[in-house]
């Protein structure tokens, strides 16, 4: 449910830039799909900034908040990436919404990103570099007194750690995650994780995908890694 049908944006991180290429998503209309992503706000030399107001429009899936801003920008935010705020407020920063651009950092990101999506023919390659992450986790899991270790606790395992490494490629390449690269990451990880216990299938590995899927797209992704690996 909505508080108020106005948001301030507090972490420009969480902005959802390429959610239009989710397939899975839900839009109440294809022009909205078209005006909220980056690709049309580049036309305007616009990108959403911490301290940017805008009006709550629509909702996806309950956590994921389309805002309008200036009347103009459709943009999509996580509500980890936004706070609630009442209609005076949103009045008395209104006219403090008007957005210079996107700055040169996030320009280079998405550059890069986008040049370096282009120009792979195969995606890197992290399996090694999960199964040392993973090894310890399992050999901590197994080695916990009285606990009986059952094959979902070794697919939770999976997922969320395909979790937190997609939130990690999130968070480093400005909010973009493409949901090949989430398939890519999360399929990385499950090759590991086949790599250490035998028993792991390929079923098994689809249910963890499904999972990791369906928890980056309903926005309680990282709640869960937060809850699962006691991160403060």
């Amino acid at each position: 449910m909505i508080q108020t049908n106005f948001a301030e944006i507090i972490d420009k991180g969480e902005c959802l830039s390429t959610l239009h290429l989710n397939a899975s998503i839900s839009w109440p209309d294809q022009n909205l799909k078209r005006l909220a992503n980056r690709e049309e706000w580049s036309k305007y030399d616009f990108y959403p900034s911490n301290g940017l107001v805008g009006e709550i429009i629509h909702v996806i899936n309950s956590t994921i908040y389309i805002l309008k801003i200036n009347n103009k920008y459709f943009v999509p935010m996580s509500k980890d990436g936004i706070r609630f705020i009442s209609e005076s407020v949103f009045k008395s920063k209104k006219d403090l919404s008007n957005n210079s651009g996107m700055d040169n950092r996030q320009k280079k990101i998405n550059s890069d990103y986008d040049n370096f999506m282009k120009s792979m023919n195969q995606k890197p390659i992290y399996k090694e570099h999960f199964k040392i992450d993973l090894g310890k986790n399992f050999s901590k899991m197994f080695n916990t007194p009285n606990k009986s270790v059952t094959v979902n606790d070794i697919l939770n395992e999976a997922a969320m750690y395909s979790c937190d490494i997609c939130l990690n490629f999130k968070e480093k390449s400005g909010g973009i995650l493409s949901n090949d690269w989430i398939e890519h990451l999360t399929l990385q990880t499950c090759d590991a994780v086949q790599d250490l216990i035998k028993e792991i299938t390929h079923e098994h590995k689809l249910k963890v995908l499904n999972v990791v899927k369906e928890l980056l797209n309903n926005g309680t992704a990282q709640i869960k890694v937060k809850q699962y690996y006691n991160y403060q």
